[in-house]
Order: structure tokens, then C-alpha cells, then sequence
């Protein structure tokens, strides 16, 4: 009888670990996608010269920074969500998917709304140059404006985590990754007659 149970409860840890795997997988290669687009990033701009390279350096900070905010927004979500959906009650998951939404996007224009505000300042606060800071200017306009949107998707993935589609996401963090290694490929090096930046 102690063997049978013993036995029982391994069968269910194993199958518990299948399940974690299953879930975490998508969420793994997801994450690995974003590294890689900022590696991508990088490796482009630095064919460009170290003044450029540190520009994006510094933006990326702030990115990152943005990143880390909506993330544990998303988090608090997914447990939100998941809760709700569990309880079989999908009226209650909506209401946390809108709550979710709007408190992404009012962390991202706070973010957004605090850099773009003194950008210059704020740089100069992290010993960039001169010339890199003039440099960074119009990236770091567009990555902190670009965290609205991504807000939206953060928040709209997490959604989905929280229905246990993981790979969702996943397609999306492909797509993501796909057409802005594309858009860096045109436009930093003005390929196929687009202007290069």
C-alpha cells in the first residue's frame, strides 16, 4: 500500500513537472526573443561608430526600465485573470484584463511622460556626451512613445497566459522579432532604396 501511494505521488510530480514545462517553454523562448532582438540592435548600430552605439546603450536602459514595470504589471494580471477564469467566472476575468490595460498604459505614459520631459537632463545624469545624447534624442523618443504599445501587447499577452495559451505570445514575440530585425535592416543601412538613419 505505501508503495502504491509512494508510486501515486511520483506519477503526479512528474506529470506536475510535464505541465510546468508546458506552460513555461513558450514563455522561455518568448523572453529569449526579446534579448535577441536587442542583441540584433546592437549589432547592427555598431557598424555604425561607438558614438551611435553608446546612444542606443543608453536608450535601451530606459526601455528595460519600462519593460520591468509593465512585466510586473502583467504579472499581477495574469494572477488576477487566471483567479477569475478559474472560478469560473470570465465577466470578472474581463474587468481584470481592462483594470490590467489601464494601469499598463498609465505606468508606460508615466514613464514616457517623466523621460521625454527632460530628456536631455536625464541623459546628461548618466555621463552621456554631449554629441551621444544629441544622438540619442530621436531614438529615445520613439522607444519611450513605442511603450505604449507595448503596453497594450504586454497586457493582451498576459491575457492569454492567463488562459494557459502560451503560444500566443510566443507568435507574437516571432512576429515582433521578425519585423523589426527587417525595419533595423532598411533603415539603418537604407537598404532596398529606404533612407538610412
Amino acid at each position: 500500500m505505501a508503495a502504491h501511494a509512494a508510486a501515486l505521488r511520483l506519477s503526479d510530480a512528474r506529470a506536475t513537472d510535464r505541465e510546468i514545462w508546458g506552460l513555461a517553454w513558450p514563455v522561455i523562448l518568448s523572453q529569449v526573443l526579446a534579448s535577441a532582438v536587442s542583441l540584433i540592435d546592437i549589432a547592427m548600430v555598431g557598424r555604425l561608430g561607438p558614438s551611435t552605439l553608446a546612444a542606443v546603450g543608453y536608450v535601451t536602459q530606459f526601455f528595460w526600465l519600462s519593460h520591468a514595470v509593465l512585466m510586473a504589471v502583467g504579472v499581477a494580471g495574469v494572477a488576477l485573470m487566471s483567479r477569475a477564469l478559474g472560478a469560473g467566472d470570465p465577466a470578472r476575468a474581463r474587468a481584470a484584463l481592462g483594470g490590467c490595460l489601464i494601469v499598463a498604459l498609465a505606468a508606460a505614459a508615466t514613464i514616457a511622460g517623466i523621460v521625454l520631459s527632460a530628456p536631455r537632463p536625464i541623459l546628461g545624469l548618466l555621463n552621456a556626451t554631449p554629441d551621444v545624447i544629441e544622438t540619442a534624442l530621436p531614438y529615445l523618443q520613439l522607444m519611450m512613445l513605442s511603450t505604449l504599445f507595448f503596453a497594450v501587447s504586454v497586457t493582451y499577452e498576459s491575457g492569454f497566459r492567463a488562459a494557459r495559451d502560451m503560444r500566443t505570445p510566443l507568435w507574437i514575440a516571432g512576429v515582433v522579432t521578425l519585423v523589426k530585425t527587417v525595419l533595423n535592416a532598411l533603415l539603418i543601412f537604407g537598404l532596398a532604396g529606404f533612407p538610412a538613419w
